[in-house]
């Protein structure tokens, strides 16, 4: 039988799209597994001193544990940095390791889910859309979020949410045996006190997954919608007598006209992080913000009136993690706008993601004829092409702001006071107690490579000894907190032997003395314009190290370390200087940037935290 034109045009779209979705899903996943574990290696600083203090003075393992991280508990992420003090030395990789599994499972998950109630003829359709999702949520974005230990927690959220709404669809089954949905039950407890102590948005992702297969379900079978609305209700009481003082005047705002302007503007722009990191226009992501918005509502809307009478699993679950995680957004609306902390932050370019993908899987779901189903993989390719468009911004600037924070590490851990760090991250007068703490224990830096070869014999490390182009850009003098001095140090280096520059460190060393080490901080255009070697473009060749010289009439030599083989490569050498000289003035906007976006002193921290605490919470 001959295909009609018609046919035969339909079909060649499919293809296109399909070849493209392959395409651009192959390109989404070569990236995340670059780079997931390679963008940063986490340092003691930020949200993790308050991991420190409890380690280093510990005192209610429970006040730890369910004590308030800002304005909400964060149980289970603490529970992993137990979990990693005890296993690894404080090194938070299981907090990258757990965030990466977690997205896996739950990209693979709804993808499986594409194909639960899938007719023969739909099956080259709903592998497009599988491919979509799974490329959504391993999306570039993705891979700065992954990177901050502490935003493991939105990971778990959204993976717990997840479960959820697949045993609340369960629960809501007739012809469910006594035991079976007993135990159904006692999971939805166990599920909803998990949420509660895992972010402060937990309690919307759990009254979204209660509600959803009631809503998404045509008859309404009385009993079953019962019980879900008094494990509801139960919810709401536990979270108004643990946690609603501490979500301050969330509601009111919510509830003032004055306020909506600008919570709306915080909202929309939290849906259009993607198209903001590609494109960096206003208008583009003005338009993004608003397109996922209303594929929202609109499969939101065709969802709820093509419910069937037998359930449908697949748009219970889009519809939970659709409406749920678009309320997380609301909240974090309410609780940030005007508060002087910008929407364009990456950790919530998961929540988008979560939008984007169960929206498509709402919307294709409900489409039928051709011309829809094209439009919609043109739509869905078109997105994921945006999405893939932030790699730039993961490499650029989220990688830089990321890597440097582990080379102010490195400078505490040597108990050098750099200026730099504290205009960076604000001062915090424990730090150096905290310091002591993680260098008695030999935590974090302390051991692993390259801070555990500190004082070892060069010979006796490195197994090889080659040379690579390279320079020191700037000497600078710093004070040490145990009254000595010490040296940091800028400069470039190209190691051909990893053209990406990845599990690279820098080695520093006097004599054949290792005395200090630094990290690849940043990429460099300008070297890699005026020379032409295997190294990528994109490679951070732009490195930040510290030194405590033994003797000040000893120069210093630099070296490229691979963390792995350490084999290395002699870059440069330097005088140490005896007074601070100007340098040369590198990364000085990057600093100014990120600098200026939080409060830096304590009293501008003070004030910052009253003003958000009767704004509501934060994530």
């Amino acid at each position: 039988m001959q295909l009609s034109d018609a046919s035969r045009k339909s079909h060649a779209a499919y293809v296109v799209i399909a070849f493209t979705a392959l395409l651009l899903s192959t390109v989404a996943a070569k990236f995340f597994w670059q780079n997931a574990l390679d963008l940063y290696r986490p340092a003691l600083l930020l949200d993790i001193n308050a991991d420190m203090r409890f380690l280093s003075n510990p005192t209610s393992l429970l006040s730890f544990l369910f004590g308030y991280h800002n304005e909400h508990v964060v149980a289970t992420t603490r529970a992993l940095t137990l979990i990693d003090y005890v296993l690894y030395g404080s090194q938070y990789r299981i907090h990258q390791l757990v965030s990466i599994a977690l997205l896996v499972v739950m990209a693979g998950s709804l993808a499986g889910l594409v194909f639960s109630d899938c007719r023969p003829h739909e099956k080259a359709n709903r592998a497009t859309l599988a491919l979509f999702v799974i490329s959504v949520l391993l999306s570039p974005l993705m891979v700065a979020v992954v990177a901050f230990p502490y935003f493991v927690q939105h990971f778990i959220a959204g993976f717990l949410s997840l479960c959820l709404s697949v045993v609340a669809w369960l629960v809501y089954r007739p012809a469910l045996t006594l035991p079976k949905r007993l135990a159904l039950f006692v999971t939805v407890a166990v599920l909803c006190l998990s949420l509660l102590v895992t972010s402060g948005h937990g309690i919307v992702l759990i009254f979204a997954a209660l509600f959803s297969p009631i809503a998404f379900n045509a008859p309404l079978m009385r009993r079953q919608a019962t019980a879900l609305a008094i494990v509801a209700l139960c919810v709401l009481i536990a979270w108004k007598l643990r946690f609603a003082a501490a979500a301050g005047g969330i509601v009111g705002r919510l509830l003032t006209p004055a306020e909506w302007a600008g919570i709306a503007d915080y909202y929309v722009r939290v849906l259009s992080l993607p198209a903001h990191y590609a494109s960096g226009g206003l208008r583009i992501s003005i338009v993004f913000g608003t397109l996922v918005l209303t594929a929202s509502i609109v499969s939101l809307i065709l969802a709820y009136r093509s419910r069937r009478d037998d359930g449908s699993l697949v748009a219970s679950v889009a519809a939970s993690l659709l409406i749920g995680h678009q309320l997380s957004i609301i909240l974090v609306a309410a609780g940030r706008a005007g508060t002087g902390w910008e929407a364009e932050d990456p950790k919530y370019a998961f929540y988008t993601a979560v939008i984007i993908a169960s929206a498509a899987i709402l919307l294709v779901k409900q489409f039928h004829r051709a011309k829809f189903l094209i439009g919609a993989g043109a739509a869905m390719m078109a997105t994921l092409a945006i999405m893939l468009g932030a790699q730039q911004y993961v490499l650029r600037d989220s990688r830089q702001f990321y890597r440097h924070i582990e080379a102010f590490g490195h400078s505490l851990a040597l108990n050098l006071n750099d200026p730099a760090r504290s205009k960076m991250l604000g001062e915090d007068p424990n730090l150096w107690g905290l310091m002591d703490f993680a260098r008695e224990q030999r935590l974090n830096v302390h051991m692993r490579r390259p801070g555990e070869l500190l004082g070892h014999p060069l010979n006796q490390v490195v197994n090889s000894n080659r040379a690579c182009p390279g320079g020191i850009e700037s000497k600078q003098l710093l004070a040490a907190a145990d009254g000595g001095s010490g040296i940091k140090l800028t400069g470039w280096s190209l190691d051909e032997s990893s053209p990406h520059h990845r599990n690279l460190g820098i080695i520093v060393s006097q004599g054949d003395r290792i005395v200090g080490y630094g990290a690849f901080a940043s990429m460099r255009p300008d070297v890699h314009s005026h020379l032409k070697t295997a190294v990528a473009p994109d490679a951070p060749v732009g490195w930040l190290a510290y030194a405590r010289p033994e003797n000040n009439n000893l120069p210093l030599q630099v070296y490229t370390l691979d963390l792995k083989t350490l084999d290395a490569c002699h870059s440069s050498d330097a005088d140490f200087p005896n007074i601070a000289p100007a340098g040369v003035a590198v990364n000085v906007e990057f600093l100014n940037k990120w600098g200026s976006k939080a409060p830096r002193t304590s009293d501008q921290r003070s004030a910052y935290l009253e003003k958000r605490a009767v704004a509501g919470p934060l994530d």
